[in-house]
């Protein structure tokens, strides 16, 4: 029974939580003014690990807080990542070199695209002829009636084999 005991107590002390020694860190600015009535602020703050982070927010009496910042810190890899932001009615909007980016367009892809918009730009200049109408693509359906139009019935055609007396089989 001891040793059951003993050997208890020898795995909840392997299993315990060693603990990480945390390093403080040093803030070396800090500043903040606001939010005041209208939502006007401002903020800086910058830590020992290369950390900064600034933003200004400002309403123009529209009700709308439009914010500029940017932000940066060192990546794992030892790099300085910057990015800088705006955020207003248009949503977030970030830049930077880190920032992901699509992959280039290929060319047959932007051809389609030079196409479509010189065509739109003749269709817009004055006196250019107007393009018919298009048929609608759904069946229309009279409200002032409770019937839903009837699709075509549908036929399928079955093979069936025959034996060799001529009856199917």
């Amino acid at each position: 029974m001891i040793a059951v005991i003993l050997f208890t107590f020898c795995g909840l002390a392997v299993a315990a939580p060693q603990g990480e020694r945390v390093e403080n860190v040093p803030i070396l600015a800090d500043t903040r003014n606001g939010p005041d009535g209208d939502g006007n602020f401002g903020f800086k703050y910058e830590t020992g690990d290369g950390i900064l982070h600034e933003a200004r927010g400002r309403n123009d009496g529209d009700g709308i807080v439009r914010v500029q910042g940017r932000y940066s810190f060192t990546s794992p890899e030892g790099e300085v990542v910057e990015i800088s932001y705006t955020a207003d009615e248009r949503g977030f909007l970030a830049s930077g070199d880190a920032l992901p980016t699509p992959p280039p367009a290929p060319p047959h892809a932007l051809a389609q695209t030079r196409a479509a918009e010189a065509a739109f730009a003749k269709q817009k200049q004055p006196g250019a002829p107007e393009l018919p109408p298009q048929p609608p693509q759904v069946p229309v359906v009279d409200p002032s009636t409770t019937e839903t139009p009837t699709p075509p019935p549908i036929r399928i055609r079955v093979a069936v084999a025959r034996s060799a007396g001529g009856r199917p089989g």
